[in-house]
């Protein structure tokens, strides 16, 4: 469980970054996916840059709704 609100289901892929896992937001009962990056001061970076694209609703991209530390 991450942030008392993820259940991780299982591991989706995993790189260089960072690990990839589909979990269920226990708040909204939907599947969501989680990065875990492997190191913690990508994280502000990387969440402002995805969280802005994310806003602009372009076809395809994902919605990023948060971020935080495991």
């Amino acid at each position: 469980m991450i942030e008392g609100r993820y259940l991780i289901k299982q591991k989706i892929s995993q790189g260089g970054f960072g690990k990839v896992y589909l979990a269920v937001d226990n708040q909204t009962k939907q599947d969501v996916v989680v990065k875990v990056n492997a190191e913690l001061d990508m994280n502000d970076n990387e969440f402002a840059i995805m969280k802005d694209l994310s806003d602009k609703n372009l076809p395809g991209f994902p919605n990023v709704f948060t971020s935080g530390e495991v």
